[in-house]
């Protein structure tokens, strides 16, 4: 029969173990960043930086202004698809961000102009004039069971820009800013745990340590029970 030791020994253990497996063993979402740097066809370049990450059904894409010298209004993106994915499968629908404003799919002008190439899909934001203030940053989402940041890597991105320059409203000039995404996903990130409010989830090696401890306590206690029975 156990005793109430035992009893309270195997739970703090097991409850030692899961939060151990939870501090080392989470799962990570799959990411990707790089920046739409090529400003070849600017009037007046501005560096755009993009991340994309693996969600629920989908995958979520940001993009930010980035740049020392200018600002810009964002307008549009541009991208392409790799791997195995049919992009024909997508519809407008199935994009959601608070700025998008049109979808479109095969097109080098959802808004502003010829971006330079065709793409297999394209997002805008906002509308052509930056009378209600500049866009600087933005997500969106792309729901559609089977799609993944993998379906981005080394495919080129296309950004359009407005009411570019170096003011703090921005300036005159325009942008299409060009970038190709990496080869491989970004590194994973060290796993963050999230205790409760008002509780402190304790480093991996002090549960360890912890256990380490309470086991060699109890076998002391057991030891020195043995010996008074006899």
């Amino acid at each position: 029969m156990k005793n109430a030791l035992t009893t309270w020994s195997t739970a703090l253990a097991s409850a030692g173990i899961v939060v151990l497996m939870a501090a080392v063993n989470p799962a990570n979402a799959a990411s990707l960043s790089f920046s739409a740097s090529d400003g070849t066809r600017s009037s007046t370049p501005v560096n755009v930086d993009i991340f994309a990450k693996d969600v629920e059904d989908g995958v979520e894409v940001t993009l930010k202004v980035n740049d020392s010298n200018n600002i810009g209004d964002l307008l549009a993106v541009y991208f392409n698809f790799g791997g195995t994915f049919n992009h024909n499968t997508l519809k407008a629908s199935n994009v959601t961000g608070q700025d998008v404003t049109k979808v479109a799919f095969n097109t080098n002008n959802i808004v502003g102009g010829n971006i330079g190439q065709r793409f297999e899909m394209a997002v805008q934001f906002g509308t052509v004039g930056a009378a209600g203030g500049l866009l600087t940053s933005t997500t969106f989402k792309i729901a559609q069971a089977g799609l993944t940041v993998q379906e981005f890597l080394n495919q080129t991105f296309a950004v359009r820009l407005q009411a570019v320059g170096s003011g703090p409203n921005g300036g005159g000039g325009s942008a299409k800013q060009y970038g190709v995404a990496p080869t491989a996903f970004d590194p994973e990130k060290p796993p963050t745990v999230v205790p409760p409010a008002g509780t402190a989830v304790p480093e991996p090696m002090t549960i360890l340590g912890s256990l380490a401890a309470l086991g060699a306590g109890y076998s002391v206690k057991r030891k020195q029970a043995k010996q008074t029975e006899a």
